[in-house]
């Protein structure tokens, strides 16, 4: 330790407690000028004695107070020691207690250099600094400091008297507002914004000072506004750059010429008449003496280059030429006075926006009295539009030789004036050839009518269009043409560019190709996926539809447990045949959401419960938890939800084996109306490894094969489930450690959702009290009989057919209350049956319900069905709950049957029974459809482009005229329907017109 204090560059001393020199290295000798020999032993003030560099008093010994406090501490600042020759040392130190064992101190070790250096640094810069302000104060020019947003923050006693004489008010201001200058009065933002801020000279020297530009000699004039008077203010000012504190300012120097310019002023006003003549002239005339000094210039100078005319005097003009031109001017200049002609030259000059403008000059001799020459008359006429013009002409020439694309010009009659040399090749004429022919020489002969009402629409307002023209040798080129009207002169011609689009065309042709055949495999993949769930869904209906029609019968225990099985078996291949539909809607960009308000909590409890027999048949803990803070009621895609968190917490219980599954969901942001929930799946499973994490989320991809094989699965549920929570606005990412578990998180947004609570709902089994009579048209045996059967347990009568064709002939011969049609029959299918039912209902007034009953679950299947007539819709297999609700929402024995009139829900209790869930109270219900019915009447307009709407409107009042059992309602929105899809608008309105005045007399 003692080697490498020896070795350090700082001084180091140790004492003991006596305060006795017991270590002292060769730095602290340098410093101290002590031999080690002589300190050892020495007390330490005797070596190291402290004094006040200001006062030269001595200074407490630091190791006395570190003795006494036991903690460290340094020197007091301007600490110095005096050496043996009287020169004094600053130094900076630590002094610190040494502890070997516990709290007691052996000794304190001083730390410590020589920083006179820098401290006589110190103290020459602030004496500089000194300097400065007081060359700067007491300077007798006008001088200020500003800063880099150009705000004063330091001025002297001459340039504040210059200012206004109140150092307040001038500091912390730009110049023009300390000032008063009029110019910055004209914006309330004050310096730099008013319209003549732009040409100030002063305040663009300022801003190249920040740019390290130094300027010098620029003298400006403000006009002072000072309690409503207006004072005139010149002045000679120069801006520098400095460095205060690291930070670029610029000091600038004011020297007060006002009386000198109101002298030189009071002069001008006296010159002669001719040069008061000479400003009123439209161009820029200037008098030089013979020595090429420019003696008088007028305003119109500054107007075109923003220079003052007092700064264009002399040679001062001369900056605003171009290189270029300067040494031809002077030259010119000089041997002017050999010269009895005019001189004339074009030259240029930058205007006050940067920018060189021609100038046409004119010079002149004039001589005295005596004959001799005094100097000469000048004057310059801008002419830069011509210019402009001569430029823009000769460009025009080369480009149009070089360019690719034919251009033409042609007269009124279509005779061709002008042609580059594209033009020469592409038509194989010469260039004497194709100034003989008219264009109508070029193009079809058929369509010489079609190219005069193309020149005339050209001439009006310009036309784009495409043609076919003719080469030479006959050959037949499809052109793009572009053409607009112009005048050369006094003469109105056609300017046009055409282009040989002969390769496009191949290339569209091409691409027409690839895309038809793109849109063909396309149809035939939606036909293949259509007839697959037909075929597919036909079978599962039978199959589940006799599993619940057994499950309804007397069953011993373990029968019952095997259908069950059978119907999640069915379940299982049925979500299989909607993920790959799901898939397909993916692909086709189609997939949607159906928004509608539901009760959360009780949609993830009930979610929960259904896997809690599967996860305690695997000895697996299942839980959830929800925050406080998440709505009750929220308005979302409950299915959609329900179908992302099914996935997963199957996917969560099929991959583990011990442990548990657990599901939090929790707010994660939003407001009152729309809010963000995040959702947590976790499980304890078999995990995912890094390298696998890639393969998640992608199409029919599982992390590897062996899992396909033990666990099963498609591999389309996450990227489903993928696709749907960013349908809903949210995100979906993984966490997971392979043999140790997974987390799957998923956010969705959702809104807030109201439910129309005004009564309690109580449960109860209904038995039919008027047996409907139904028609079931089904081409299936297996799903006649399953049908057949779940409508005879609900008490009602049903007759079936196989096709359209018996279908149509029972319905003639017998009154039936509801249809169930399929649509995929021999003979006749459903929809062909349906618009044979509709026509013959138009003529009877009559409407008797149609409810698709179908495999075709794709989407737009629905909608479809509804255009065609229909009613309302099932896909198959065919739920008993769904089809007890379409049967019940179509009855006319409704309002017998459930005094409230609306059926909220239903299902089948666990011994088969049919239970309705009804409005206890309906006092209003039939006042609240009319309300309904009135406004969806006022979404109708008399507007053809709305014919859609109007068929929608008229579609929804059927379906609630049902609900109210309003026959009349029904028949006539009926027909408002048909006559909206036949495209009568007329007939539309008028029936949408009885239904309203039927709802007014309804509600009186």
């Amino acid at each position: 330790m003692a080697g490498i204090l020896a070795s350090i560059g700082d001084g180091v001393i140790a004492v003991d407690t006596a305060e006795k020199i017991i270590f002292m290295n060769e730095a602290a000798e340098q410093i101290t000028e002590w031999s080690r020999t002589k300190a050892m032993g020495q007390p330490f003030g005797t070596v190291f004695s402290l004094y006040s560099a200001n006062t030269r008093e001595p200074l407490l010994s630091p190791i006395t107070q570190v003795l006494q406090t036991h903690t460290a501490t340094g020197l007091q600042n301007e600490s110095v020691i005096i050496m043996k020759d009287g020169a004094a040392k600053y130094l900076s130190a630590s002094c610190t207690p040494i502890k070997q064992t516990g709290e007691k101190i052996d000794g304190v070790v001083v730390v410590f250099r020589d920083i006179t250096r820098y401290k006589m640094l110190e103290k020459k810069i602030e004496s500089e600094e000194n300097n400065f302000k007081m060359i700067f104060n007491s300077a007798p020019v006008g001088m200020y400091t500003v800063d880099e947003t150009e705000k004063i923050i330091q001025v002297n006693d001459a340039a504040l008297k210059m200012l206004g004489g109140d150092r307040i008010k001038v500091v912390g201001k730009s110049f023009g507002n300390a000032v008063g200058c009029q110019g910055s009065l004209e914006n309330e933002q004050g310096c730099g914004h008013g319209t003549s801020c732009q040409y100030c000279e002063f305040r663009r020297a300022t801003s190249l000072a920040f740019e390290g530009l130094s300027a010098s000699g620029i003298e400006c004039y403000k006009t002072i506004v000072n309690e409503g008077k207006k004072v005139v203010f010149w002045f000679r000012a120069s801006a520098a750059p400095i460095i205060v504190d690291g930070k670029i300012r610029v000091v600038v120097a004011l020297v007060d010429i006002t009386d000198q310019k109101q002298k030189e002023i009071s002069i001008i006003k006296t010159r002669d008449f001719y040069l008061r003549i000479f400003e009123s002239f439209p161009t820029i005339i200037w008098r030089n003496n013979i020595n090429s000094e420019t003696e008088s210039i007028n305003e119109n100078w500054y107007i075109l280059t923003g220079q003052a005319t007092e700064q264009a005097l002399g040679h001062g003009w001369l900056e605003r030429l171009h290189p270029d031109d300067k040494k031809k001017y002077i030259d010119s200049d000089l041997g002017l006075q050999d010269k009895e002609v005019l001189e004339e030259s074009e030259i240029r000059v930058l205007d006050r926006n940067g920018q060189y403008r021609w100038l046409y000059r004119v010079c002149k001799l004039y001589y005295n009295m005596h004959g001799i020459p005094e100097g000469y008359i000048g004057m310059g006429i801008d002419i830069t539009d011509r210019k402009i013009a001569e430029e823009g002409l000769n460009r025009y020439k080369v480009l149009s030789e070089q360019a690719q694309d034919i251009i033409t010009f042609i007269d009124m009659d279509g005779r061709i004036i002008e042609a580059n040399e594209a033009a020469v090749k592409a038509y194989g004429y010469s260039r004497e050839e194709l100034l003989n022919l008219t264009i109508f020489d070029l193009c079809e002969k058929d369509k010489e009518a079609f190219m005069k009402c193309q020149i005339a629409i050209a001439d009006r307002k310009g036309i784009f269009f495409e043609a076919v023209h003719k080469r030479n040798n006959g050959e037949f080129f499809p052109v793009e043409i572009n053409s607009q009207g112009t005048m050369i002169g006094e003469r109105k011609v056609l300017l046009n560019i055409i282009r040989d689009i002969s390769e496009r065309k191949l290339v569209e042709e091409e691409l027409k190709g690839a895309k038809d055949k793109a849109e063909a495999a396309n149809k035939t993949k939606s036909e293949f996926l259509a007839n697959m769930s037909h075929e597919i869904r036909t079978p599962i209906n039978g199959i589940m539809g006799m599993i619940d029609l057994t499950l309804m019968t007397e069953l011993a225990g373990e029968q019952k447990d095997n259908l069950t099985v059978a119907k999640s078996c069915a379940r299982q291949l049925l979500e299989i045949v909607n993920d790959i539909l799901d898939f397909s809607k993916m692909e086709a960009g189609k997939l949607s959401l159906a928004l509608a308000s539901f009760r959360f909590r009780d949609l993830i409890a009930e979610i929960v419960k259904a896997y809690s027999y599967r996860a305690g048949s695997k000895g697996l803990e299942l839980n959830y938890t929800l925050s406080a803070d998440v709505p009750d009621i929220v308005s979302g895609d409950q299915n959609r939800l329900r179908q992302i968190l099914n996935n997963l917490l199957d996917n969560a219980i099929k991959f583990t084996e011990n442990g548990e599954v657990s599901l939090s969901i929790k707010r994660s942001g939003g407001n009152a109306e729309t809010f963000e929930l995040t959702f947590a799946v976790r499980d304890t499973g078999i995990g995912i490894a890094a390298g696998e994490m890639n393969k998640l989320f992608k199409t029919f991809s599982q992390v590897d094969s062996s899992i396909t094989r033990k666990y099963g699965g498609t591999g389309l549920g996450l990227v489903i489930s993928k696709q749907l929570v960013e349908l809903m606005g949210g995100k979906m990412w993984v966490e997971s450690v392979k043999d140790t578990g997974s987390v799957f998180y998923f956010t969705i947004s959702l809104k807030a959702g109201a439910f129309d609570d005004r009564s309690k709902l109580s449960q109860k089994f209904v038995k039919p009290l008027i047996s409907l009579n139904l028609l079931l048209v089904e081409d299936d045996a297996i799903n006649r009989v399953v049908t057949e059967r779940m409508v005879r347990k609900l008490g009602y009568q049903i007759d079936t057919a196989e096709n359209g064709v018996k279908a149509l002939l029972l319905w003639r011969q017998k009154h039936y209350d509801i249809i169930l049609m399929d649509i995929q029959m021999p003979e006749m299918d459903g929809i062909e049956t349906t618009k044979h039912i509709r026509e013959e209902e138009v003529h009877t007034g009559k409407h008797i319900p149609i409810i698709a009953l179908t495999a075709h679950a794709l989407l737009g299947d629905r909608e479809r069905f509804l255009a065609a007539g229909m009613d309302e819709y099932i896909a198959k297999p065919v739920q008993f709950e769904e089809l007890i609700k379409k049967i019940e929402l179509f009855s006319p024995q409704n309002k017998c049957m459930n005094p409230a009139g609306i059926i909220r829900s239903l299902h089948i209790s666990e011994n088969g029974d049919v239970v309705l869930a009804c409005e206890a109270d309906a006092v209003n219900a039939e006042s609240s459809v009319l309300l309904e019915i009135v406004k969806l009447l006022e979404r109708c307009s008399g507007d053809e482009k709305d014919l859609g709407l109007l068929e929608e409107s008229a579609h929804k009042i059927k379906i609630v005229a049902a609900q109210i059992g309003s026959d009349d309602l029904k028949s006539m929105a009926f027909k408002a329907e048909l006559a909206a899809r036949r495209g009568n608008l007329r007939e539309t309105l008028a029936h949408l017109e009885n239904i309203r005045q039927l709802c007014e007399f309804c509600k009186r």
